[in-house]
């Protein structure tokens, strides 16, 4: 990787640093000014070692994420077999994007794009002999095909992968559909159910249901992350939080927190919903839904 034909000019050395610098000031431009910096840092330090799947390390039993644990393998061993003609600059980035996925698997999308010109490395034949003016009118017509086979491929994946229109029972399997249903139209409730699925209630049925927290956790602080997570873990202080925080209505999945409401004193079970136990508490009321799934979401 260290092998380099010639020396970088002075000129794009200083060039990349003052684009480098004018960046780094330009992310200033925020709320928080240049104290966004000090919370990237300590946020993603903490968040790594909360329950939510995003920010823990990629799952090997997740098939979706095979390309990942072929490219830790692959791309070193790329890397050492074209490293007269790696660049540094591409070697580094596509390293660094597998390393910062491994500590969070919500870098996944970041990790692609990081790796995406060692792909083109491996894709394009390794260059023969001949002359310099040859080998300069090859090289953009071998990365142009490169690049026109790619989106080729993510066409071609787009236009048979998705469909034209959800079906509305697809969107039922992955989200709340019939608690949205029994909350729709009613009085106001604040309401505790999973993380994930807190999105969708927010986005249906907001000003009139208030989730307990929702998808961009990070924004609302440790503070409410450690709360949600005393109550999703079914501990001690469960009851309590959800006293503090005026919560009517908990939508828990099979587990602890479900055993613990059971029992708890001052709610009742109200229904079963989209593999979710409903409790509110005594003296409020959630009509149970049909559950029939509505052809228009949303």
């Amino acid at each position: 990787l260290l092998h380099r034909g010639e020396a970088v000019p002075r000129r794009r050395v200083v060039e990349l640093g003052v684009a480098t610098l004018l960046g780094a000031l330009v992310a200033c431009i925020n709320p928080a000014g240049p104290g966004l910096y000090p919370y990237v840092l300590t946020s993603t330090s903490w968040l790594r070692f909360t329950p939510i799947v995003e920010w823990g390390r990629p799952d090997i039993g997740n098939l979706g994420l095979l390309w990942y644990f072929a490219a830790l393998v692959a791309v070193p061993v790329l890397l050492v077999w074209r490293r007269r003609t790696a660049d540094i600059r591409d070697a580094v980035l596509a390293l660094a994007g597998l390393g910062i996925t491994w500590f969070a698997v919500r870098n996944v999308g970041l990790a692609a794009a990081m790796t995406a010109p060692v792909v083109v490395l491996w894709a394009t034949p390794a260059p023969r002999r001949r002359p310099d003016s040859a080998a300069r009118q090859s090289a953009p017509a071998a990365a142009g095909a490169v690049i026109l086979g790619l989106v080729a491929a993510v066409v071609a994946v787009v236009v048979l992968a998705v469909p034209s229109q959800v079906a509305p029972a697809a969107v039922a399997r992955e989200f709340p559909v019939c608690l949205g249903v029994a909350l729709h139209g009613g009085p106001s409730h604040n309401i505790f159910l999973p993380y994930e699925l807190a999105d969708y209630i927010a986005g249906t049925e907001s000003p009139t249901i208030r989730v307990f927290e929702y998808g961009e956790v990070v924004s609302l602080g440790q503070n409410v992350l450690d709360r949600y997570s005393d109550v999703i873990s079914g501990d001690t202080e469960a009851l309590r939080v959800l006293d503090d925080s005026h919560t009517d209505v908990v939508a828990a999945p099979s587990g602890v927190l479900d055993s613990l409401m059971v029992s708890a004193p001052g709610w009742r079970h109200a229904f079963d919903a989209d593999s979710l136990h409903v409790y509110t508490r005594d003296g409020v009321t959630v009509a149970a839904p049909g559950c029939a799934v509505p052809q228009q979401l949303g």
